[in-house]
């Protein structure tokens, strides 16, 4: 995820915790969710923090406002549009949105028809 994309989720949630799930291979149980600081360095420093050992990972608010699932190659962040609108807003002032960042990564959404509905 783009440090800038994460800085604006901490702008917009003044939480300082995101709870924090990896996920376990086939057949074991799911591992419990955990606590983590918010802040860039905190997280990935943050030894209990299954993102440091699950190759895929989600983070989410219990509100339901907001979720990310990351993996080796691909982060997917989910807010609803109103959440998502105040970020594009906190973006705007460094001069991106969420609509560029999402092209930098999969490039125009007519190369990708599965994005069109979400970018638009």
């Amino acid at each position: 995820m783009p440090r800038q994309l994460w800085e604006a989720i901490r702008i917009v949630f003044p939480e300082a915790a995101f709870l924090v799930c990896g996920y376990a291979p086939v057949g074991q149980p799911e591992p419990p969710e955990v606590l983590i600081d918010t802040d860039w360095d905190a997280f990935a420093a943050d030894g209990r923090n299954p993102a440091n050992v699950s190759p895929e990972w989600v983070a989410y608010y219990r509100d339901g406002n907001m979720a990310i699932l990351a993996g080796f190659d691909l982060t997917i962040v989910g807010f609803p549009f109103v959440v998502a609108d105040k970020i594009d807003q906190v973006l705007a002032m460094e001069g991106t949105n969420l609509r560029e960042l999402t092209r930098e990564e999969f490039g125009h959404e007519s190369q990708w028809p599965f994005l069109a509905t979400v970018v638009k």
